[in-house]
């Protein structure tokens, strides 16, 4: 008998849940949301609102960076733009829920310090900043 592999999914936000390969014809009742194929969560979402439901690839966020370098001053910040509504940016552990498109950061730790942007479905994206 052939086997089929399909992709399960979340309906509330079309994040990937699972990769199942199994004889064709047969779907577990578990199973309910799912598209046929075998799709990354990495890089793909099922874009719940398409009729049929289909896998997507995940879009890039098309963020601006005002700084990779500022001073550990406390007062000069690096700005991002252009973020996601809603979205989270985390920096050295620290969880951020920014709303309006814009993150402003500073720190009077020097070093290096990476800034993450979560908003699903985007892909993550990341960038980096010195602080001296």
């Amino acid at each position: 008998m052939a086997c089929v592999t399909i992709t399960e999914y979340n309906p509330a936000n079309g994040s990937i849940l699972g990769i199942y390969t199994m004889e064709d014809g047969y779907i577990p009742e578990s199973v309910q949301y799912y598209v046929a194929g075998e799709y990354s969560a990495l890089e793909f979402f099922v874009n719940t609102k398409a009729v049929p439901p289909k896998a997507q690839k995940r879009p890039k966020m098309k963020i601006s960076q005002s700084a990779t370098r500022i001073k550990a001053d406390g007062v000069e910040v690096v700005k991002l733009s252009w973020l996601p509504k809603p979205c989270a940016v985390l920096v050295n552990g620290f969880e951020y829920e920014v709303d309006d498109g814009v993150f402003e950061w500073g720190t009077h730790l020097p070093g290096a310090h990476t800034l993450r942007v979560v908003a699903f479905p985007f892909l993550e994206w990341e960038g980096t900043v010195e602080a001296e």
